[in-house]
């Protein structure tokens, strides 16, 4: 065996395990992208359930929300039948009493007497 042929197998040897090192730095360089996709897919996922969740509380919200305009609206017409049938023909009352009085006042046949 020559010194040249000791040169090109060492040679050969030396890149054959160059090309090995390099194989498994992109195998670890792979294995890391492959557990860095996972997890964004992960992130992803989660973020799905979020959104959900979140356009289900928004549902909820918005029929609670309905109803409660229902019931406001509801309320609403109470207060306008008691405030036409009740709360309108008492102060018609108490103006016609009211003038009644200031006539009565105004005649001095008030209710009241002085006391001296």
């Amino acid at each position: 065996m020559e010194i040249n042929d000791l040169y090109k197998l060492i040679l050969a040897v030396t890149i054959g395990g160059s090309i090995v090192g390099i194989s498994v730095y992109l195998a670890k360089l792979l294995s890391a992208v492959t557990d860095n996709i996972n997890d964004l897919r992960k992130t992803v996922q989660n973020v799905g359930v979020i959104t959900d969740g979140l356009v289900e509380n928004q549902r909820s919200i918005s029929s609670a929300l309905d109803s409660a305009g229902r019931i406001v609206k509801k309320v609403e017409g109470v207060v306008d039948s008691v405030s036409n049938k009740i709360i309108k023909p008492l102060n018609t009352i108490f103006a016609m009493l009211a003038s009644v009085a200031g006539l009565l006042k105004s005649l001095g046949l008030s209710g009241s007497k002085k006391k001296n």
